[in-house]
């Protein structure tokens, strides 16, 4: 897995965001969001940073191809769910599609069944 674009991070000098897998299937596993956004899904036939499918625990995958973007605005990191036909959850809410969420240290994010946990480093 690759970590976000290469674009410049508008954040606090030093800040720094990692997601950290839960589920049992990838558990441990980190992804940095290394730029100004990351798009989260499976690799079939787009271009992600974050490849979740491999996390997924059943199949066929409940993880869309386009499933959500994670992006710095205005130095908050959010999540946006793309419209995915199993959902985005922060925190066991079911988000809206296309409506930002921000997202805070300690935060979990759930990508259909695909859990991570939302890391900020100083």
């Amino acid at each position: 897995m690759r970590g976000g674009f290469d674009d410049k991070i508008p954040t606090k000098p030093g800040k720094k965001c990692r997601l950290v897998c839960l589920s049992p299937s990838g558990a441990g596993a980190e992804f940095v969001v290394a730029g100004v956004r990351a798009l989260v899904g499976r690799t079939a036939n787009h271009e992600v940073d974050l490849d979740v499918d491999a996390f997924a625990p059943r199949r066929p995958s409940p993880i869309s191809r386009l499933h959500a973007e994670i992006r710095w605005r205005d130095l908050q990191l959010e999540v946006v769910d793309l419209g995915s036909a199993h959902g985005t959850f922060v925190n066991g809410e079911r988000l809206t599609p296309n409506g930002p969420t921000p997202l805070s240290d300690g935060d979990r994010i759930a990508f259909a069944d695909v859990e991570f946990e939302v890391k900020f480093d100083a």
